[in-house]
């Protein structure tokens, strides 16, 4: 019950725990796509000699960018699909990165 003994309507607590649950929805659906055997990612890290490859996600001036913690490459995560449907990468930038963030920060 609130200090003053009342009921309230606000609705801040619902709306953030839908907007966690959004980011982890994001954030599992990105690690099931990067943890598959035959994906790219951890094809290409099996190619460079990385036999358990561990992969990170992290903030560039860019986007997000993947990471293999033994591997000096970074894969910046597209921003768009290819087939103009909403999919996890486009998906996980607008909740973690949005457009308007990118572009404040070129003009920095």
């Amino acid at each position: 019950m609130g200090p003053g003994m009342g009921i309230t309507l606000a609705g801040t607590s619902t709306k953030v725990s839908l907007y966690a649950a959004r980011v982890n929805n994001c954030i599992c659906s990105l690690a099931d796509f990067v943890s598959e055997e035959s994906g790219f990612y951890k094809q290409n890290a099996y190619k460079k000699g990385i036999s358990d490859p561990k992969f990170v996600i992290r903030l560039s001036e860019k986007g997000l960018v993947l990471c293999e913690e033994k591997e000096p490459a970074h894969y910046l995560l597209p921003r768009r699909s290819e087939n103009g449907k909403e999919d996890v990468f486009e998906d996980i930038h607008h909740i973690v990165i949005p457009d308007w963030l990118i572009e404040s920060w070129g003009n920095n």
